[in-house]
């Protein structure tokens, strides 16, 4: 497996980089999706993310959720709602 793949949209991992998390999340929050659900779904593709570079599958060059990197994706905390 060398790409992620969900309803027959292959997105390969050398894809998966900060611009395209940035407009992913803008994108799902354009669209009605809250900061909260944005959030899941990052941390769900980083531990895909973590799991491809186990395998060998995906360059730690590659990855960009290191934390304390200058040019690292940042998942937002987010709070419940009252």
């Amino acid at each position: 497996m060398q790409r992620c793949d969900k309803n027959g949209i292959e997105i390969p991992f050398s894809d998966i980089n900060i611009d395209f998390l940035q407009k992913y999340e803008n994108h799902s929050v354009l669209n009605g999706k809250s900061k909260a659900t944005v959030a899941i779904r990052m941390r769900g593709l980083r531990t895909i993310c973590n799991m491809a570079i186990e395998n060998g599958i995906m360059r730690p060059s590659e990855y960009c959720f290191k934390k304390g990197a200058k040019n690292a994706y940042i998942i937002r905390k987010t709070h419940p709602e009252k």
